[in-house]
């Protein structure tokens, strides 16, 4: 198995992936800071963007010094593990602001990064959580790409 896969590649890119994600929890604090939001909502999105780099972090440096090509197993196990870490950065912001329970949360997580089209965010839910259910969906179709 170990010469099937190359592990270094495999946190090199999780490490990319998590650094998109770093990226995209910074949109809605742009929204927050553009539209004098509660400072709060900044602030929040702020620390989950900053776990995320530091995550990034991690991952590329377990994966540095990796090989430059990548194999068709390595294709498939990056889209495997892809998945449930992006599922568990993007269900935060569901969970804490109590807007979804944790299973909502996941379901809806999922079905944005898979482009299922299912959701379970009430019409009523603040503008940020939709921006992030916004983003969760680009980043699922680029990530697929």
């Amino acid at each position: 198995m170990n010469n099937l896969i190359d592990k270094k590649i495999l946190y090199f890119l999780l490490g990319r992936v998590t650094l998109a994600m770093a990226i995209a929890y910074m949109l809605p604090i742009c929204y927050a800071i553009l539209t004098l939001q509660s400072h709060r909502i900044a602030v929040f999105f702020a620390a989950l963007s900053a776990i995320c780099a530091a995550i990034s972090t991690i991952f590329t440096y377990i994966g540095r010094n990796h090989r430059q090509r990548i194999k068709i197993s390595e294709s498939a196990a990056i889209m495997i593990l892809i998945w449930p870490i992006l599922t568990l950065l993007g269900v935060i912001p569901f969970i804490a602001t109590h807007w979804l329970t944790p299973v909502d949360a996941i379901l809806e997580t999922t079905s944005n990064l898979t482009a299922a089209g299912i959701s379970f965010l009430p019409d009523n839910a603040p503008y940020v959580l939709k921006l992030w259910q916004a983003v969760l969906m680009w980043l699922g179709s680029f990530i697929f790409l």
